[in-house]
């Protein structure tokens, strides 16, 4: 059986081609059909690029791409890390004259569908990052953005899928190459509230419905097995919700 999928970004493409190369990686005998489809969302989901060629084989067990050099050498890291049973923690990868920064981060609490795709839910929501993809046979997070939305999403993950222990909230500035002064949506408080596992889902609605109304915020999340509330919002914001979370903190 042979799936070959072709991804073309959206955007206009250049008149001039830019050279590419052809590489093949085989696929280790425990890699079940869906890890290899897997494999492949995750190589074209952060590759990020206006043309890039993935074919599997799942006969041969063999992957193959055609893409430029730059974004055959990030697919080729991807590969080997979520192919190597060995792989943990968190992988950084900044290719040579490019301006996103990728990552793979490997999860260590976060391994039921819902918690991965509430995580994933968080990182696009108040990190930006939307070429993000999740591998689930590990299970890991792949993805790719501008280095001020990759290591806020780094933060940001590390915060919900290993959280600190007796900690009520968690604070962070967005920094470097952010361009706050271009838009108000561009906001670089970021918050963590950590909840009692005791608190109902109707208690963290509520929370969630008063710093929409009251603080204004519109970046606001909810983790529900790691009892979190992920927010984004400007200093004035962040300082609302803390005392509207003070309040209702149950």
């Amino acid at each position: 059986m042979r799936l070959s999928i072709l991804f073309l970004a959206a955007g206009t493409l250049l008149a001039q081609t830019p050279e590419t190369v052809e590489r093949s990686f085989p696929f280790s005998p425990a890699g079940t059909p869906r890890a290899i489809q897997e494999m492949v969302n995750a190589i074209r989901g952060t590759s990020g690029i206006r043309e890039m060629q993935v074919t599997a084989d799942i006969d041969t067990r063999t992957l193959k791409i055609q893409a430029p050099p730059a974004e055959a050498g990030l697919a080729e890291w991807v590969f080997h890390l979520l192919e190597d049973p060995n792989s943990s923690g968190e992988h950084q990868y900044t290719m040579p004259g490019r301006w996103a920064d990728a990552r793979v981060f490997f999860l260590v609490t976060s391994a039921t569908p819902r918690q991965i795709q509430e995580l994933v839910n968080a990182v696009r929501s108040i990190a930006e990052v939307q070429l993000l993809t999740a591998f689930t046979p590990r299970p890991a997070l792949v993805f790719r953005g501008e280095p001020w939305a990759v290591n806020t999403a780094a933060w940001l993950i590390h915060q919900l899928d290993t959280p600190p222990a007796a900690q009520p909230e968690s604070a962070y500035t967005i920094s470097g190459s952010y361009p706050v002064d271009r838009s108000p949506r561009m906001a670089a408080a970021v918050r963590v509230f950590y909840l009692s596992p005791s608190a109902t889902p109707e208690v963290m609605q509520n929370l969630m419905a008063r710093a929409r109304r009251e603080a204004q915020v519109q970046r606001i999340v909810y983790m529900s097995d790691a009892h979190a509330i992920a927010v984004r919002g400007s200093d004035s914001q962040a300082a609302a919700t803390e005392h509207i979370f003070a309040e209702g903190h149950p």
